[in-house]
């Protein structure tokens, strides 16, 4: 079976016609027509998306609350570690600093005769 010419025809036309597409769309020439074109869709996606995303917000809320509730006692009891740890480095701190006098004292007099003694009472 031979192609039918005006078939033949048609497609040489088809691939002409798309080629040419092809070429302007490349070359630039096509890019005011596509604006044109694309404006509006981009306009309806952009107006379908804030609403597919306040509405999964609103449906997600519960389930984030639960995990907000969890995370604030999670926080809650590391603030807690932290305040004892910190009360407990204060209390470090000021030993050290009674100690650092104990010794800056010592370096002061350095010719005093110093004695151990085991004290029963006064």
């Amino acid at each position: 079976m031979r192609a039918q010419p005006g078939r033949s025809i048609r497609t040489i036309v088809v691939i002409l016609v798309i080629g040419g597409i092809l070429t302007l769309a490349l070359g630039g020439y096509l890019a005011p027509l596509s604006r044109t074109v694309v404006s509006p869709l981009v306009n309806v996606q952009t107006w379908v998306s804030v609403r597919y995303t306040a509405i999964r917000d609103y449906l997600t809320a519960p389930r984030d609350l639960g995990e907000l509730r969890q995370e604030n006692e999670t926080l809650k009891a590391e603030i807690a570690r932290l305040q004892a740890q910190v009360i407990q480095l204060q209390q470090e701190n000021s030993e050290i600093q009674i100690l650092s006098a104990l010794v800056d004292f010592a370096k002061q007099d350095p010719a005093g005769d110093y004695v151990a003694a085991t004290v029963i009472g006064r």
